[in-house]
C-alpha cells in the first residue's frame, strides 16, 4: 500500500491538567490495526517509538505525566476505565513487545509483564543519567536513543543496546555516538533510527556488539518511525516519508507528503 492523500481533521480532548498546567512532551497520534467491525480481536495498535499511548490487543495503555492510564477497548461503544498504574515523573514514551511495555523516562527505561491485561506488573528497570529516552525492543535486546537540546536537559547523542534477557536486572552492552537520535524502529536484523538532522540512519544490527551502517537518507529533520512489513514510514519536520526496505540492497524512497508549516 502507499499513501497517496490524507485528510487533516482538528480533534480536541478534554484532560485532567491537575494545577492546569499540563506538559505533554511528544504527544502524538497513533494509528492503528483495527479491523472495519471497530472490535479488538486480539489485533495490536502501530506506533512509533516516540509514541505516549499504544493499543495491546483489547486494551489501551496511556502514559500520563508520572502515571500508566489502563482502558478496556473491547467494546467501543462502552470503554472501560481500568485504573492506573504509578510509575514516576518524567514517563516520556511506550513501546510493547509481546506480553511486556517498555516505557522510556528521562530517568531510565521501566518493563512491565501484561499477561494480566488490567494489571501490569513491573519487571526490572535500567537508569541512566537525565536525558530524554525513547526505547524499543525484541526478544533479547532493548534500544534506546539518549539526545540533548529538549526539556530534559541532556548532555549525550547515543544509542544503549541493552541486554534483557533477564528482564529483572537489564544490563547495558554497548552505546553507540549519534548527533541528536530520537525515534527508532527494528524489522529482523535492520535497525532504523532517526538521526535528527543527520535524517535517517540504517544499521546492519544482527551483531549488536558491532552494529555497520547500511544507508543514510539526508535533508530531512527525522523524528520518528514504523517499520512493518518491509515498509518504513517515517515522520520528520519537513513531512511524511515512506520508504521500501524489501531488499536490503536497494532500499529507497517509494513516496513523500510534505508537510508546510
Amino acid at each position: 500500500l502507499i499513501i497517496v492523500d490524507w485528510i487533516t481533521k482538528d480533534t480536541t480532548v478534554d484532560v485532567n491538567s491537575g494545577n492546569g498546567n499540563w506538559y505533554c512532551p511528544g504527544c502524538r497520534v497513533m494509528p492503528n490495526t483495527y479491523n472495519n467491525s471497530g472490535k479488538g480481536g486480539g489485533v495490536q495498535g502501530v506506533a512509533g517509538s516516540m509514541a505516549r499511548f499504544i493499543i495491546v490487543n483489547d486494551f489501551l495503555y496511556a502514559l500520563q505525566t508520572s502515571e500508566l492510564g489502563i482502558f478496556n477497548i473491547a467494546d467501543p461503544l462502552h470503554l472501560m476505565n481500568k485504573g492506573k498504574s504509578v510509575i514516576g515523573n518524567g514517563i516520556e514514551t511506550i513501546y510493547s513487545f509481546e506480553n511486556r511495555l517498555f516505557i522510556g523516562s528521562n530517568s531510565g527505561t521501566f518493563i512491565y509483564n501484561i499477561d494480566k491485561p488490567s494489571e501490569p506488573e513491573m519487571e526490572g528497570t535500567f537508569t541512566h543519567a537525565r536525558v530524554c529516552d525513547p526505547v524499543m525492543a525484541d526478544d533479547d535486546h532493548a534500544f534506546v536513543t539518549l539526545r540533548t537540546g529538549n526539556a530534559c536537559w541532556g548532555t549525550v547523542n547515543r544509542l544503549d543496546i541493552l541486554d534483557i534477557s533477564n528482564v529483572l536486572a537489564p544490563t547495558l552492552i554497548k552505546s553507540y555516538p549519534m548527533t541528536n537520535p530520537h525515534g527508532l524502529a527494528k524489522e529482523d536484523d535492520l535497525l532504523f533510527i532517526c538521526d535528527g538532522r543527520d535524517g535517517l540512519k540504517i544499521f546492519d544490527a544482527s551483531d549488536i556488539n558491532i552494529i555497520k551502517p547500511v544507508k543514510q537518507f539526508q535533508g530531512m529533520e527525522a523524528y520518528d518511525v514504523i517499520a512493518l512489513d518491509k515498509k518504513l514510514i517515517l515522520i520528520a519536520t519537513e513531512g511524511l516519508f515512506q520508504y521500501d526496505y524489501s531488499d536490503k540492497e536497494n532500499i529507497h524512497l517509494v513516496s513523500t507528503i510534505t508537510v508546510n508549516r
